[in-house]
């Protein structure tokens, strides 16, 4: 999710939208 992309450019790859 996009949710998970934003956290991933910050290092944490965790989608919490699914």
């Amino acid at each position: 999710s996009e949710f998970s992309e934003s956290k991933a450019s910050s290092g944490l790859p965790i989608d919490l939208r699914g």
